[in-house]
């Protein structure tokens, strides 16, 4: 087996191909070979001490999300507003089921509402 620091860019696909087959999606293909599912572990931090946060927004242009610990706990649905320092809103809503994800320190993405013709994903992330 190679180490990490010994495998070239062609021995990475074919160890990708190998593990998860052609075209398989890149969290597939960690779930698969026993990497990280960041759907059910994150490492960032506790949300149920300090709320959660976007780790990722696709496409972004000043856009920002944060929950705070209390909605958390709390674990009832609700929609926040993504603005952050963009010009235009966008809003998410997590829900409950989503909210235990989250009490359990998981992420998970979702689609924002459309805006000046566009969405975002938001990968929902502990803080």
């Amino acid at each position: 087996m190679l180490k990490s620091s010994d495998m070239t860019r062609k021995d990475f696909l074919k160890a990708v191909v190998a593990c998860a087959g052609a075209g398989a999606a890149v969290g597939a293909l960690l779930t698969a070979c026993g990497g990280t599912d960041q759907s059910s572990q994150n490492l960032q931090g506790s949300c149920r001490d300090n709320g959660a946060k976007n780790g990722l927004i696709t496409g972004n242009h000043g856009h920002s999300l944060t929950v705070p610990a209390a909605d958390v706990l709390a674990g009832a649905a609700k929609t926040y507003s993504i603005q952050g320092t963009s010009t235009h809103p966008h809003f998410i809503t997590i829900q409950a089921d989503q909210f235990a994800v989250l009490a359990q320190n998981g992420s998970f993405t979702v689609t924002s509402t459309n805006d000046e013709g566009h969405t975002h994903n938001v990968t929902v992330t502990c803080a």
